[in-house]
Parts: C-alpha cells; sequence; structure tokens
C-alpha cells in the first residue's frame, strides 16, 4: 500500500516526553470522498435533477485541500522544525503545471473544433488567465454565471476552481508559517487565529451582498471560498493535535456523523449556485457536515 508524504511515527522536532502529533498516513477514506466529490460535480454538469447541488463537491474539495495542505506543513515542522516555503511551492508547481499546461493545449485544440463564434473570441481572453491561476477573477470581471450550463460557457470555465485553490496554495501556507512562529507551534493561540479567519470570512460575504454584490461574484471569488479551506485547516490542526494513531479499522457511525450526512444529502438534492444562503453561511454549514463526515466515516 502506498503512502502520502505525511510519515507517521515520531518527528525529528518533537521534544522527549511529548506525545507525537498524530500523521496522516494513506488514507481510503480521502480517495472515497474524492470520488464523492467528483460524482456530484459531474451528475450537476450532466443536468440530473436529483443532483442539483452537485456542485458542492467543488466546496468538498476545497476543504479537502485545506486539511491536506495544513497537515503536510504541520508535519514538515514536527519534522524539522521548520517549513521551507520555497520548496512548498516548487512541488505545487511540478505537480499541477504540467497537467495544466496540456489541458490548456488540449481545450484551445477542442475548441476549435466544436466551439462557436463567442467561445473561439474569447479563447485569447481566457487561456493566460487560466495559465496562471487568476481565472475566476477573469469571470468575475467578465460577468460569467457559473450556473448558465447551456449557454456557451468559456472552455476555461473548469479553470476557476483550480485558480482558488492555487491562490490559496500562494497565500495560506504564509499564514500557517507566520502563525507557528508567533505562537510556538499549532497551540490554541494558533487554533484561535483560524477560528477568527473563519468567522471574518463568513461575514465577509455579508458585506458583499450588502453592499450589491452579485451570487455569481460570490461564487466565483476567492475571498468568498476562504471560509471552505479554513475549515479543513482546523480539521488538520485538531487531527494531528489528537496524539494517536489512526484506527485500522473504520470508525463507527456517530450521531454527528449520521447529521452530516443528512446536511450534506438535503444540500446536494437542492442547492443551487444563486441560492443566496450558501453566501449567508450555507457554505460554512456544508463544510462543517463534510468535515465532520471525513472524520467519522471510512469509505473502503
Amino acid at each position: 500500500m502506498s503512502r502520502s508524504p505525511l510519515s507517521s511515527g515520531p518527528g525529528v522536532g518533537t521534544k522527549p516526553g511529548i506525545a507525537a502529533p498524530r500523521r496522516l498516513t494513506y488514507q481510503p477514506a480521502l480517495d472515497g470522498l474524492r470520488a464523492v466529490a467528483l460524482l456530484g460535480v459531474v451528475a450537476y454538469h450532466a443536468g440530473i435533477v436529483r443532483f442539483r447541488g452537485g456542485f458542492l463537491g467543488v466546496s468538498a474539495f476545497f476543504t479537502l485541500s485545506g486539511f491536506l495542505i495544513t497537515s503536510l506543513l504541520l508535519a514538515e515542522r514536527a519534522d524539522s522544525g521548520r517549513v521551507a516555503l520555497g520548496t512548498f511551492w516548487a512541488r505545487r508547481v511540478r505537480r499541477l503545471l504540467p497537467a495544466a499546461l496540456l489541458t490548456i493545449v488540449g481545450t484551445v485544440a477542442l475548441a476549435a473544433v466544436i466551439g462557436d463564434d463567442s467561445q473561439l473570441s474569447r479563447l485569447r481572453l481566457d487561456s493566460p488567465p487560466s495559465l496562471f491561476h487568476f481565472s475566476n477573477w477573469r469571470f468575475i470581471a467578465g460577468g460569467d454565471s457559473y450556473g448558465a450550463l447551456f449557454e456557451s460557457p468559456s472552455f476555461f470555465r473548469h479553470f476557476w476552481s483550480l485558480a482558488v485553490e492555487e491562490q490559496y496554495y500562494v497565500v495560506f501556507p504564509i499564514v500557517v508559517v507566520g502563525g507557528l512562529r508567533l505562537w510556538r507551534g499549532p497551540g490554541r493561540a494558533f487554533t484561535a487565529m483560524l477560528g477568527t479567519l473563519a468567522v471574518a470570512a463568513v461575514v465577509w460575504p455579508l458585506v458583499l451582498l450588502a453592499n450589491g454584490a452579485t451570487t455569481d461574484r460570490l461564487y466565483f471569488g476567492t475571498d468568498t471560498r476562504v471560509v471552505e479551506l479554513v475549515v479543513g485547516a482546523l480539521l488538520a490542526v485538531w487531527w494531528t493535535r489528537r496524539g494517536r494513531e489512526v484506527p485500522d479499522r473504520p470508525v463507527p457511525l456517530t450521531l454527528s456523523a449520521i447529521g452530516a450526512v443528512v446536511v450534506l444529502a438535503v444540500m446536494w438534492g437542492t442547492a443551487n449556485p444563486a441560492d443566496v444562503y450558501l453566501y449567508q453561511g450555507g457554505l460554512a454549514l456544508h463544510e462543517i457536515g463534510s468535515a465532520s463526515g471525513r472524520e467519522r466515516v471510512e469509505i473502503s
């Protein structure tokens, strides 16, 4: 069985007599969650009515990314006493850039064959933002709507979520490293910092709504999706501070997990990207449910 870069066992930076932080090894449950999120997105774009909220699979991906990236950063600090941001960013570039370039080239070639006049005219405008990971802001500036599935959307529409994640990869590690240095580890003060950031991320869309922002602006914006990533980061801090290994067998379902599954099922069956409640705390509720399910349910 292959393992993730987060190996188990005590870290180099762990003090004698103090339990080593919990490490995330290979977890089949995470692969299962990725598959469910992907199926939800595919079902949404296929127009399957029972999965009209399947676009929330993207939100689940954001939370999973926040969890995994923060876990990596905390593990590196526990092992070496520091985080090499340059190395972290270089790994992200090596992992994502080749696939992104190949997809962009293939998308341009496909658009030349099947694209309509409107889509072809947008290729020159949409391809550079997709390559440099700010396509979500390009779509905001262009007045795009994610829910307009049948209106000749940009061939690069799917790059918006990658842009949000890449911007997160650039900025959030700096926040994590700064917090770890300031408070000397992922303790209560560090957790409070992330909690404060999560609260601010819930309030900010309310401010934008009060000032006339559209739901499309809120859907595509990096600043309005922060809560989804930070919930994953908070889960990573809680996970690593538990100080014990992951059980070898699936964790039994609990009442909290059952409640989370019910909430997620309702939202995935009824939500629409234009629903205002999503930006009034709905996305935060979805991600709390997603995080609870991620901890309690093992999919094999």
